[in-house]
């Protein structure tokens, strides 16, 4: 026996249950699961950095230790997390409402209704599990109804049941496109300084450049980089049903909101209709609703009295207004992804970047520095390493919010058959334009540090603001 629950779990029965579990575990796991990813990974650089950072060129095993074994453990504590942590800590209570009101008494059911208040106002949050039918199933709009007038919006958590889907499909694609990318690296050793040399040619040829100079190395390395993003073609095909998905359930999750009227709801047994609504209607019929802030003073109000329709319409409004705003505050529009969401889906390819800057594109560090032009294997790695992180912090997050976009685009314009073909094609497209920024970030950095000007300095760093500029733009709500 508790006393008060820390999450209160609102869903339809009705919902696939698989979809469901994944939903929670995501909850109450993300955090340790991302935890435990970092802290394998950083286990891995310490090892390193013990053993030497430039002895590992071309050693293979690097890529299972830093990245097969990181993403291998979040999965594991994202499934299982809560069963490890209870080793470690206290477990958040949870309150289940499947076996909690009584379906056959009568009576038993009214005082349980009736009781449905005392457990909400106990809980501290409530997890939303949202499904298609969620806003249609009476029952549920009571549950959000009485934590609503209870508790604040923003202990409102919404867990979607397509998020857990989209966001571990997404990152077991990534991990096949980084698993393609170390196999080139196997099959082609110091791939990267062996094709440089000709794409620096064509470039100068093409272009009618001076020989060795900046602009074709400029042009060679976001060449370079545009090439490996070819890791990604095989993958994003695929990903474009869950991104979809994605795209035509959120939408129609913030439609719901957006016209949801409790009088439409359905219920299993009509019968429960006037014993549901009364509740509503009671807890909606004074004026005050929990909002963030101080709490109201413990002197009586006097509260006037309104009859059943301007109450379950204030309950509307309420859905409408703030829960809405609320949950497009948290997850934003259906085009929108968070930006720690986009950089976890990547998380596979974020762990990569160790090995492959490490791991000196396959080939011992000090000959594929000296392929690379650089003059030492300090800044051989320095420069690799600089430009992964501009890439993975800026580039790789733009893939999804453009992608989510181009893919609404097609669907707003387009249907049957046509739409398909506009909505895969948005695949390869948001993953090219990414890399396409990325690989500019590759040649300002190759060509700023080999051949130094204070001219190519200032169109990086001019760049990288303009980077920073559009992400900021991609992650507003």
């Amino acid at each position: 026996m508790v006393d008060e629950a820390d999450i209160f779990i609102s869903h339809t029965w009705t919902a696939d249950s698989w979809l469901k579990h994944a939903a929670i575990c995501l909850h109450l796991n993300f955090k340790l699961a991302l935890g435990s990813a970092i802290s394998a990974w950083m286990s891995v650089i310490g090892y390193i950095a013990m053993t030497g950072l430039t002895s590992w060129g071309g050693c293979h095993i690097l890529v299972v230790a830093g990245v097969y074994v990181p993403t291998l453990l979040f999965f594991l504590v994202v499934f299982y997390g809560h069963r490890l942590g209870s080793l470690l800590h206290e477990q958040p209570t949870v309150w289940l409402d499947k076996v909690c009101i009584h379906q056959t008494d009568e009576a038993m059911k009214a005082q349980q209704v009736k009781a449905l208040p005392v457990f909400v106002a106990r809980s501290r949050e409530m997890l939303v599990l949202w499904s298609d039918t969620y806003f249609e199933r009476l029952w549920c709009n009571l549950e959000l109804a009485t934590f609503a007038k209870h508790g604040h919006v923003e202990k409102v958590r919404f867990g979607p049941l397509w998020l857990a889907p989209w966001l571990l499909s997404s990152m077991l694609l990534d991990l096949l496109s980084t698993s393609l990318l170390e196999f080139l690296e196997i099959a082609i050793p110091n791939w990267t300084a062996f094709f440089m040399v000709p794409l620096d040619r064509a470039f100068t040829e093409t272009f009618h450049l001076e020989e060795g100079s900046r602009q074709a190395g400029f042009f060679a390395a976001l060449a370079i980089w545009c090439l490996s993003g070819m890791c990604y073609l095989p993958t994003s095909i695929p990903g474009c049903v869950a991104f979809r998905r994605k795209v035509s359930n959120h939408k129609l999750m913030l439609e719901q909101l957006s016209r949801f009227d409790i009088r439409n709801a359905q219920c299993t047994i009509e019968s429960d209709r006037p014993l549901v609504e009364d509740q509503v209607v009671e807890l909606w019929s004074q004026e005050s609703v929990g909002r963030p802030g101080p709490q109201p003073s413990p002197t009586p109000e006097v509260e006037s009295p309104i009859n059943r329709e301007e109450a379950l319409q204030r309950f509307n409004a309420f859905v409408q207004g703030p829960l809405l705003g609320a949950v497009v505050d948290a997850i934003g529009h259906e085009a929108h992804v968070p930006y720690h969401l986009c950089v976890v889906a990547f998380l596979p390819m974020n762990l990569y970047s160790l090995v492959n800057t490490l791991g000196c594109d396959g080939g011992p560090c000090e000959s594929s520095a000296a392929s690379a032009g650089f003059q030492s294997v300090g800044w051989y790695l320095g420069t690799q390493a600089m430009a992964w992180l501009l890439c993975l912090l800026l580039t790789f997050p733009l893939t999804h919010p453009v992608l989510l976009r181009l893919i609404r685009l097609a669907m707003s314009y387009s249907e049957g058959y046509l739409q398909t073909i506009l909505a895969v094609l948005c695949c390869p497209l948001a993953y090219a334009y990414s890399y396409v920024c990325g690989g500019i970030i590759w040649g300002l950095m190759f060509v700023t540090v080999q051949d130094y000007s204070p001219e190519w300095l200032a169109a990086l760093v001019i760049y990288v603001a303009l980077l920073v500029v559009q992400a900021c733009g991609h992650q507003r709500p």
